[in-house]
């Protein structure tokens, strides 16, 4: 543990800083003593100019050779400097004289960390907690749980977190850390049970109310999630989390009038953002109210005029509204907002197949390939864009090229399918068409929306119903 010092004001920082920096400029030698020296050097390191922290270092050290402050210092700015294994040799000399130094078993495990050695961050984090002052012990569990996170160990981490809870249950990062370890290992029914227990034992904690009403949102129970955001609200009133994704649950329930509401009642505590106003005017787009949505997308733009979503949203309702021309141009304005946005391209390939405009969508579809060449929906659109103009053979070259990139799609394998059924090779198209219907049989259903001739092929129909039942 650190042992007490007395600390120096600003004052007094800044009276050893230029008492130090006049010496230096003036060639000539003052006393320091190890503390105003750690001054000095913290100074420059704060500023991010190494240089002179280890100029100050190697003066210090002429002076007080068997400081072990100083020595931590050095292996501080060896760290900075991305001299990692010299930053390893000074701490590791540090911890032979001093093996209870927090801040320098802290840093040890920062650097083994950073060079992916987690087993030895791991020990040395563990080591911290030990001998570490209280409170800053939140932050190292914190750590710990990340680095069993890195070695994939997530069931040790959750047990370093609830750990942390145990001994701080106002420990918020820990509880959001908790909930996110929970969800990667797909253990939402534990997860949902653990934070029931929590709020049992602290029944103001917002944090775990928000956390569990994800967790049921997740499990789609739409009505037990917006009941743990209202604990979440009643309890911060101003937390905008809570309300954001209890709007995403009545929207996911279809109650959209509700969702307006809830996400108005944002703009009543907190200066209105462009996103809000785009949610807005999306449930308007869902209900198909044009007017209202466009009301909303404007504002968006009113707030932020390059707010991108607002633009794609613009967008959507001219398709809705058959103004194809326009719904494109405002696409096109997003695409420029944010040109590395693929579902922008996506939607922008989709609205000129709709005015039939295929070699325009074929060139938008290659430039979202350039941001990402295995993305099987881009390639689904591609070769259906080959499709559409009376050329399955090259839509079906277009499918197996992707299934280069992606071998286990199981979508691009329907498409497969279905170019070979339709340029005629029947046997092995049906021949494919069983295997996958083994492997996952609800893939095919979006499948027939777009090849309606499968659904008049008696052999097919037969194979279908087969697996259908």
């Amino acid at each position: 543990m650190s042992e007490d010092r007395n600390i120096p004001g600003e004052e007094e920082r800044k009276s050893i800083i230029e008492r130090y920096e006049s010496m230096i400029e003036q060639n000539e030698s003052y006393f320091f003593d190890v503390d105003q020296f750690e001054v000095i050097i913290d100074h420059y390191m704060e500023r991010s100019k190494l240089q002179k922290a280890l100029d100050a270092l190697s003066y210090a050290n002429g002076i007080y050779p068997d400081s072990t402050s100083l020595l931590l210092r050095e292996g501080q700015i060896m760290l900075s400097s991305g001299k990692l294994s010299q930053a390893i040799t000074k701490l590791k000399v540090l911890l032979q004289f001093e093996p209870q130094n927090e801040e320098g078993l802290l840093i040890l495990a920062s650097v083994y960390s950073q060079i992916r050695d987690h087993k030895n961050a791991i020990r040395l984090l563990n080591q911290a907690l030990e001998f570490c002052d209280e409170e800053i012990k939140d932050d190292i569990y914190i750590d710990l749980a990340l680095e069993h996170e890195n070695l994939g160990q997530w069931n040790k981490a959750i047990d370093v977190l609830k750990n942390a809870l145990a001994r701080n249950p106002e420990n918020e990062t820990a509880i959001y850390e908790l909930a996110y370890c929970y969800d990667e290992t797909n253990q939402l029914e534990t997860c949902a049970e653990y934070f029931n227990n929590f709020i049992n034992n602290y029944p103001y904690s917002f944090p775990a109310w928000y956390n569990l009403g994800n967790v049921y949102q997740r499990l789609d129970d739409i009505e037990k999630s917006i009941s743990c955001y209202d604990f979440a609200i009643a309890i911060n009133d101003v937390f905008t989390p809570a309300y954001l994704n209890k709007a995403s649950a009545f929207v996911k329930n279809e109650e959209y009038h509700k969702a307006i509401e809830t996400y108005k009642e944002i703009i009543a505590f907190e200066p209105a953002h462009a996103a809000t106003y785009c949610f807005i005017g999306e449930c308007y787009e869902r209900m198909e109210l044009a007017t209202k949505a466009t009301e909303y997308y404007n504002l968006a733009l009113e707030t932020d005029a390059f707010f991108a979503d607002a633009y794609i949203g613009l967008g959507m309702v001219k398709d809705l509204e058959d103004e194809i021309e326009a719904s494109i141009a405002f696409i096109q304005k997003a695409i420029d907002l944010e040109p590395d946005q693929i579902d922008y391209y996506l939607l922008h390939s989709a609205a000129l197949k709709k005015a039939e405009r295929y070699m325009e969508a074929q060139r938008t579809l290659e430039k979202a390939m350039t941001l990402s060449n295995d993305n099987t929906e881009v390639w689904i659109e591609y070769a259906d864009i080959y499709d559409k103009t009376d050329s399955a053979e090259k839509a079906l070259l277009a499918i197996e090229h992707a299934l280069e990139l992606s071998s286990e799609s199981i979508a691009l394998h329907y498409r497969k399918a279905a170019y070979l059924f339709k340029i005629g090779k029947k046997e092995a198209a049906l021949s494919l068409f069983e295997h996958l219907f083994a492997q996952d049989f609800e893939k095919c259903q979006s499948l027939l929306d777009d090849f309606p001739e499968l659904e008049n092929d008696p052999d097919f129909i037969l194979l279908y119903n087969e697996h259908k039942s």
